[in-house]
């Protein structure tokens, strides 16, 4: 793994990783994306489902899709990051710092033509959300 310039390597993937403080709608988050120029490529998107879920902590034994959110808590407790302010966080410890605190994150995967997926950092699952939502964006490339 490999980091620079807001930009972490994660296997075959590049993932934008700067300060996530500004929410988009999904509409929103594609022209982001098309327009992000980081680390002197232009070739950023949406990640997939399967993409956005690499930035987890990889201490972690389980992902927690389906456990209960208090017994999957209780037994990572051990292996959760902390950020800058004390937080518990489920992510990377290159991302711990730039995640807000209540992290929906648009990926690219369509429920249906008005509903799109996101994933869901605090507990660990994906959502389903209309296109007008306003969430978080990062980008991939690769």
């Amino acid at each position: 793994m490999k980091t620079n310039a807001g930009i972490v390597k994660i296997g075959k993937l590049m993932y934008q990783n700067q300060l996530f403080n500004k929410r988009y709608s999904w509409e929103e988050a594609k022209l982001y994306a098309d327009n992000l120029r980081l680390g002197g490529y232009d070739d950023w998107r949406l990640p997939t489902r399967n993409e956005i879920v690499a930035i987890l902590n990889n201490q972690l034994e389980k992902r927690g899709q389906n456990e209960l959110w208090n017994e999957y808590f209780k037994k990572s407790e051990g292996k959760l990051l902390k950020d800058k302010n004390g937080k518990y966080s489920f992510v990377r410890s290159e991302f711990v710092n730039n995640m807000p605190e209540f992290s929906f994150f648009w990926t690219i995967d369509k429920y249906d033509l008005e509903r799109v997926y996101l994933y869901y950092f605090n507990d660990l699952r994906y959502v389903i959300a209309f296109k007008e939502n306003q969430d978080f964006v990062m980008c991939v490339r690769g």
